[in-house]
């Protein structure tokens, strides 16, 4: 479900961080979005990591060079 939820906010316009444990299904996501005209990045992360966690959200509220702080957070855990 999460995969499909990067895809349709990115389908929408959305620069999408794709966050999870395994870096070579994230990378897999993020390539699909892309090839379809959409942004993402990937971010190793272990929901059952409070650091993991506290580092994603700090990387999603900061901006970066291909978006602005997110305005929106779906943590599908």
């Amino acid at each position: 479900m999460g995969a499909a939820v990067c895809r349709r906010f990115a389908a929408e316009g959305h620069h999408v961080l794709v966050a999870g444990r395994t870096l070579e299904k994230l990378e897999t996501v993020v390539r699909t979005i892309t090839a379809a005209g959409g942004s993402a990045e990937s971010v190793l992360t272990d929901a059952t990591s409070e650091t993991d966690v506290f580092r994603l959200f700090d990387r999603a509220m900061s901006p970066g060079p291909a978006r602005d702080p997110a305005d929106l957070i779906v943590f599908n855990a």
